[in-house]
């Protein structure tokens, strides 16, 4: 058999400045962060230039190196941004920038420090992230949208806004109208009006003009956004396919009820989470407004809302247009009979996430997904191969907004009706179930060719969380203080990831701490 290949004896040694300039340069583009950072001597492009006069005569003549840029505070201390910006614009001569600008609530990013620099470069940009006061941002895009965005593809609008301020003063208009290549859209502080300074329904996107049918990617997260704004914005969005929405109040406009849902026919991604205990009605009337023939994932989050109050108006959805789910995300107050009903209905299924409120839920959710409801039928969601779920430790309660707070042992009882004792006794159970499901889930394919879990996917990652706080992190003894509640002992976790890895299967008991 003839030799194509033989084993290199002795090391081989070439400089890597007698690569090619070329080859050198796009080494160099792998170094750059994937998203604009700040200034940093120990991040590309400025450290390429320290290295010797070679990499730096190379760098400075690489102009994609320079062209995306965040401009933050340096070591406390606020840039001289236009002096920075001019250079990085040289630098990266004609090229399109990315540009961030990350002062949250810094009064210093007074507008008029802006625009002298940023104004001429309004035909380069690609992308622009304002994390600034509105009050600073809205002069900025007025002046920018004037100018022309002929390349800008996407624009961020986030920032600290204090309560009672308006930033518009007569009929002043951000108008992107004219941006023909903007299609990915975040807003996360809406600008107020002063005629909506308290009222935002139905007059902040009228300020601001975009081209809403070329947007294919949404997302607003402001909890003044309420359900009559979605819908009226989402009514417009025909190319759609991703959108993350927050709402905050649950009031809608009575008399503009959707009579036939809206179709979106390329959403494949919806996101939506409610940020107040009012939300119920506003989350259903989206739900409700909505068919999406092309939704492949689904994530909802309603902290604190009854299940109840909008499972129908998620199978509705569903059976308007029968879309195949695979990737479902559940956080909030959810029973098992509803749960299981909608498991039942989104058959296709291959990823699930839950984070939910009713700890009681999982033993019974394992014993589910472990049983077939006959003996000729086979498992439910046969297609499933990934599950991540989360539970809270003892004294963690999920408040209104979705936040974790840590509660004394008399104040967690009272709050959740759960005894910590009763907790732990409850994991006993959990842990019965867990091996249960993993058990008739992942069976060997060669030894299950008569059993029910023929033609059943096995499962390869299976994500077990606790939320636990720092407070009680480390303290006292015992298992029930070293992290994961899924299993007890903690040990038999160990040996059952181990164990479970050696058969194919990804195990993981991730802790998460807050403060």
């Amino acid at each position: 058999m003839p030799v194509v290949s033989r084993p290199i004896s002795e090391p081989s040694f070439l400089q890597i400045n007698k690569f090619p300039p070329e080859i050198l340069a796009q080494i160099f583009l792998f170094c750059l962060p994937s998203k604009p950072s700040g200034l940093s001597n120990r991040t590309a492009p400025i450290n390429l230039i320290w290295v010797c006069g070679f990499w730096r005569d190379l760098a400075v003549n690489t102009p994609e190196l320079w062209a995306s840029l965040e401009l933050a505070r340096v070591r406390g201390c606020f840039p001289d941004v236009n002096a920075l910006l001019g250079g990085w614009a040289d630098l990266s001569r004609n090229r399109p920038m990315s540009l961030t600008y990350n002062f949250p609530s810094d009064h210093e990013a007074q507008s008029t420090v802006l625009l002298p620099s940023l104004i001429p470069l309004a035909p380069r940009l690609r992308e622009l992230n304002f994390t600034i006061r509105p009050d600073n941002y809205v002069p900025l895009l007025m002046a920018l949208s004037r100018r022309g965005l002929p390349l800008l593809e996407s624009l961020t609008l986030s920032g600290y806004i204090t309560v009672g301020t308006s930033f518009f003063q007569g009929p002043q208009y951000m108008n992107l109208s004219s941006c023909g290549s903007l299609h990915t859209l975040s807003i996360e502080s809406i600008p107020i009006t002063p005629q909506s300074t308290y009222n935002v329904s139905n007059t902040w996107f009228a300020t601001i003009l975009v081209p809403w049918r070329q947007i294919t990617c949404l997302r607003i997260i402001d909890s003044t956004l309420n359900a009559t704004e979605v819908v009226e914005v989402l009514v417009m969005c025909d190319a759609l396919e991703e959108c993350e929405l927050l709402t905050g109040c649950a009031r809608y406009n009575h008399t503009t009820q959707i009579t036939t849902p809206i179709v979106l026919p390329h959403l494949k991604r919806l996101t939506l989470r409610s940020d107040d205990i009012d939300t119920r009605n506003g989350v259903t009337y989206i739900l409700n407004s909505l068919t999406l023939p092309a939704l492949k994932t689904l994530s909802l989050s309603t902290e604190q809302i009854p299940s109840n109050l909008f499972t129908p108006s998620l199978l509705s959805l569903h059976r308007r247009e029968q879309f195949l789910l695979q990737e479902l995300s559940l956080t909030g107050d959810f029973d098992i009979k509803g749960l299981i009903v909608l498991l039942r209905e989104f058959s296709m299924l291959k990823h699930l996430a839950l984070k939910l409120s009713n700890l009681s839920v999982y033993p019974r959710l394992f014993r589910f997904l472990a049983t077939r409801t006959s003996e000729i039928s086979p498992l439910p969601l046969p297609h499933l191969v990934s599950l991540d779920l989360l539970i809270h430790a003892p004294g963690v309660c999920i408040d209104a907004a979705g936040h974790p707070t840590y509660l004394t042992t008399a104040l967690h009882v009272l709050q959740d009706g759960v005894d910590r004792c009763d907790y732990w006794g409850q994991t006993a159970p959990r842990t019965y179930s867990i091996l249960t499901m993993l058990k008739n889930r992942f069976q060997q394919s060669e030894s299950a060719k008569n059993s029910a879990t023929t033609g059943v996917a096995r499962l390869e990652h299976v994500t077990l969380r606790t939320l636990r706080s720092r407070r009680n992190w480390g303290n006292g003894s015992g298992w029930q203080h070293k992290g994961q509640e899924w299993i007890y002992p903690t040990n038999r976790a160990q040996a059952l990831q181990e164990e479970e890895f050696q058969r194919g299967l990804i195990l993981e008991f991730p802790v998460q701490l807050f403060e």
